[in-house]
């Protein structure tokens, strides 16, 4: 959930930001497309390292590659390079949460039910994705500035990192 509240700031004032930096219509759309370009080797790649490391630990990782991705947009300004490597960097984090979600579920809870499991936890990403936009959009209309949205988005994306720390610990438990 907190993962997905940060992606949907993203997802929905990234390109509205560039345009208030002056960045051109059609150049500030582009980023959208880098972030899907970006879930896709993110998915690619994560998916192949899920087989040969520890999944748990690639999983942690894509939490803290989109929780880390906010500092480049904070920092971002007018730099359509810099937004362009934010929006290559979360893309990334993404799609690899995406391609290990499903096998960490397996790991954590076993077949029996898994679609039931990932129905739930698909659930719980678009509960994230309905209360990210409104958060942002109330913090950029109120504080009149994307700083307090973005940061914000960082500490979710944190927080779920964090929140992972202790699945982490019942996974190697479970396995001695």
């Amino acid at each position: 959930l907190a993962n997905t509240v940060a992606l949907f700031f993203a997802f929905v004032f990234l390109v509205p930001y560039a345009r208030a930096q002056g960045i051109p219509e059609v150049t500030a759309a582009s980023l959208m497309g880098i972030i899907g370009g970006a879930s896709i080797a993110g998915r690619l790649i994560f998916g192949a390292l899920g087989d040969k490391i520890s999944r748990i630990r690639l999983f942690q990782t894509t939490f803290l590659i989109v929780a880390l991705s906010f500092a480049l947009w904070l920092f971002a300004a007018n730099s359509f390079l810099l937004l362009v490597l934010f929006a290559s960097i979360l893309g990334a984090g993404y799609g690899g949460f995406i391609a290990l979600s499903p096998v960490i579920n397996a790991e954590l809870f076993g077949l029996v039910g898994l679609g039931s499991i990932l129905g739930a936890m698909y659930t719980a990403a678009g509960i994230g994705g309905l209360i990210g936009p409104p958060l942002a959009g109330y913090l950029i209309d109120t504080t009149g500035s994307y700083t307090p949205a973005i940061i914000a988005a960082m500490i979710f994306g944190f927080i779920s990192f964090l929140l992972l720390i202790p699945v982490e610990r019942h996974m190697k438990r479970q396995v001695q």
